[in-house]
């Protein structure tokens, strides 16, 4: 009878194990594809980075499966946890490249502010009082 739970325990392993082979079966094209067009195409720009997040989350929810596999095994261990700091790092650097090139795009609106005294950006970031608040700043700290 030990047989029956170590067998349910062993199978539970080997379906996270499966679950989590197919996530990065599934994960790694649709995280290449979602990145690569939100970077290069206007398609996903809508969206902005939910979609990004989704498919590193895919990866990294792979990878958690994954590591319910031989726990015991120190090499297994330690190939799984640079797989996840990677992904980890891969996600944080999704994260701050989105928010870093909004920064980008509000500081590119409020310079057309300063050449033309107004914005023909359909985002335009800031309320022209507010726009011409920071412009005076800025010249103020240049001095």
């Amino acid at each position: 009878m030990p047989e029956a739970p170590q067998n349910s325990e062993l199978l539970r392993s080997l379906g996270r194990l499966v679950r989590g082979l197919s996530a990065l079966f599934w994960g790694l094209p649709a995280a290449l594809i979602i990145c690569v067009s939100t970077a290069k195409t206007e398609f996903l720009r809508p969206t902005g980075i939910i979609p990004a997040i989704a498919a590193m989350g895919l990866l990294y929810f792979g990878l958690w499966q994954i590591g319910k596999f031989h726990p015991q095994e120190r090499p297994w261990r330690v190939a799984l946890d640079r797989a996840r700091i990677a992904a980890l790092a891969n996600l944080f650097a999704d994260a701050m490249r989105e928010a870093l090139a909004d920064v980008v795009d509000r500081v590119a609106a409020l310079a057309d502010f300063s050449a033309s005294g107004r914005s023909d950006d359909a985002h335009w970031p800031l309320h022209e009082g507010a726009a011409r608040h920071v412009l005076r700043a800025a010249d103020q700290l240049a001095r």
